[in-house]
């Protein structure tokens, strides 16, 4: 996987340069591995049908990738002046609408509670997104309770 950036050309150049003996592997060419086919047929018909297709599809897998990677580190932000494990409402406030229903399914998680819908996550997500101060209500069978500063399950 080290040389997936890397074509076959540059790789063949590299290895005539170099002296090095190309070797072929036969099943490269068989169209019934779905890699190959995707590969030797798919992508091709792509770019005969729209110039750089398969270029933009890799662009855009990319970019994919990156959000994904960029996701996954997130970090919940707790509130420094609670010894319980309570989320900075601060911080929660500046997230994305994508970032907020991410860091509520992190911190359901963490607090042990793994069956929920996205529509939970939509709801308590629309109640967090209020402007009163003190907030108090109940969805997954925990009482949440918010204040100016700190989002609290109980």
């Amino acid at each position: 996987r080290p040389l997936l950036k890397t074509t076959k050309n540059d790789l063949s150049e590299y290895a005539k340069k170099n002296g090095i003996d190309w070797v072929e592997d036969p099943s490269n060419k068989e169209e019934h591995y779905l890699r190959n086919w995707v590969r030797e047929k798919w992508l091709k018909d792509l770019d005969n049908r729209v110039e750089s297709g398969s270029k933009n599809i890799a662009k855009s897998l990319l970019r994919i990738a990156q959000f994904t990677d960029k996701n996954l580190a997130m970090e919940l932000v707790f509130d420094h002046n609670s010894n319980e494990s309570v989320l900075s409402r601060q911080w929660y406030v500046s997230l994305s609408k994508a970032e907020q229903l991410r860091s509520l399914a992190l911190f359901l998680k963490m607090h042990q509670i793994h069956s929920f819908t996205s529509g939970q996550l939509e709801e308590i997500r629309k109640r967090l997104d209020n402007n009163q101060k003190d907030i108090t209500f109940s969805i997954l069978r925990r009482k949440w309770v918010i204040n100016a500063s700190q989002i609290m399950l109980q």
